[in-house]
């Protein structure tokens, strides 16, 4: 079986980015999927807390800046077997994020799912390349919507990934709130997931 690169993106915080890109994991892992989760989230790591495992040092940051090897930084969580890979809590500025395809190549698992930070920046262009399959996460609000359906234009700008999916999280069907049909309209695509708040 070939690699398969799913990467978990957001055009905002708070959206459920994490949560899914830790659940998706969790149980690709748990089916006996050969997985690992890589938190390239620089700016702020949140798939150790998630899945309540110890803040890691070194990380992602020092695999990429060729600091740290594969086996320094990857983790095991004891509950789904699945393989993690942290960004670490310290801040650096000048990550070498053009090496991810080369870190991508050293993993020798079947399925790495990649939580991207939110927004544009110019690490999400560098996940955005190794990518095979996208999962944009937004809320059922105007400005989660307008940040989603600009950041699908984002990717298909850079890269022409096969696969896009949308996700609707959060969704309470209360009066303030958009209609699923809506954000289907307002992002001119249709929805893979409505998830519940």
């Amino acid at each position: 079986m070939a690699k398969r690169v799913i990467s978990v993106v957001s055009g905002k915080g708070g959206v459920g980015k994490t949560t899914t890109a830790v659940n998706l994991a969790s149980l690709l892992s748990m089916g006996g999927k050969s997985c690992v989760i890589l938190d390239a989230d620089i700016y702020n790591p949140c798939v150790f807390f998630h899945l309540s495992l110890a803040h890691q040092n070194p990380g992602v940051q020092d695999l990429l800046e060729g600091k740290a090897d594969v086996e320094d930084v990857l983790t095991m969580h004891s509950m789904t077997g699945l393989r993690c890979i942290s960004s670490t809590l310290g801040l650096e500025r000048d990550v070498k994020v053009k090496n991810l395809s080369k870190i991508i190549d050293m993993l020798d698992y079947d399925n790495v799912i990649i939580d991207c930070a939110p927004g544009f920046s110019w690490v999400v262009e560098e996940v955005v390349e190794v990518t095979h399959a996208a999962v944009v996460m937004m809320t059922p609000e105007i400005p989660s919507c307008t940040a989603a359906m600009k950041l699908n234009n984002f990717i298909r700008h850079k890269k022409e990934i096969g696969e896009v999916y949308f996700a609707l999280n959060r969704v309470a069907n209360q009066s303030y709130e958009l209609h699923p049909r809506e954000v289907e309209h307002f992002i001119d695509a249709p929805l893979a997931a409505k998830i519940p708040e």
